[in-house]
């Protein structure tokens, strides 16, 4: 079942370009461990930097990226 949720694209574009200038990641990688801290969502990635990025932030890892 898919489920639509409201979001606030100004203020989540906003999250996401200062994740990605604060850590290094691109924008597309940023919105992806954005997206998983604001809904409490796990993670999965094979990404290092993302995988680090995320842990510091919370979010739980599906698995460590080797």
């Amino acid at each position: 079942m898919i489920e639509a949720c409201g979001v606030d694209t100004a203020s989540a574009s906003a999250a996401v370009f200062e994740l990605a200038h604060a850590t290094g990641l691109s924008a597309q990688d940023a919105g992806y461990v954005e997206l998983a801290a604001r809904h409490e969502l796990p993670l999965l990635t094979g990404d290092k930097a993302m995988a680090r990025v995320a842990r510091s932030l919370g979010v739980a890892l599906v698995f460590e990226p080797k």
